[in-house]
């Protein structure tokens, strides 16, 4: 579980093993090893966590979802593109996340599915 929950939060910010492990001062051998299963260090796991910004129960598998956390790749990949927005003023957020709202909005429309209908 843990080595899905990782891979996918790589993958979903659009980093490659190598880059990860330059964030978390590590080698890529060492992340390799992590997404095929063997477990990082509570070390590690409090550097994933921070980076990710994620609970460590989250990468444990402890939680069914986290709210900070996206439940596919698709919605942690706009996650990850709105934290980018880190350390923006609070009012130039909203206007990024409603600009991101209506032109999702438009999409939906365009498709002829509107939220809710699932």
């Amino acid at each position: 579980m843990t080595s899905k929950i990782i891979k996918t939060l790589r993958t979903a910010a659009g980093l490659t093993q190598q880059e990860l492990a330059n964030v978390l001062e590590l080698d890529r051998s060492s992340v390799g090893k992590y997404e095929s299963g063997t477990h990082p260090s509570p070390e590690v796991m409090l550097k994933i966590s921070a980076f990710f910004n994620v609970s460590v129960d989250y990468l444990y598998g402890l939680q069914a979802s986290d709210p900070l956390c996206a439940k596919d790749e698709a919605e942690a990949k706009l996650l990850t593109m709105f934290r980018k927005t880190d350390g923006i003023p609070l009012e130039k957020r909203a206007e990024i996340a409603d600009y991101i709202g209506a032109t999702i909005d438009m999409y939906l429309k365009a498709l002829g599915s509107v939220p809710g209908d699932r």
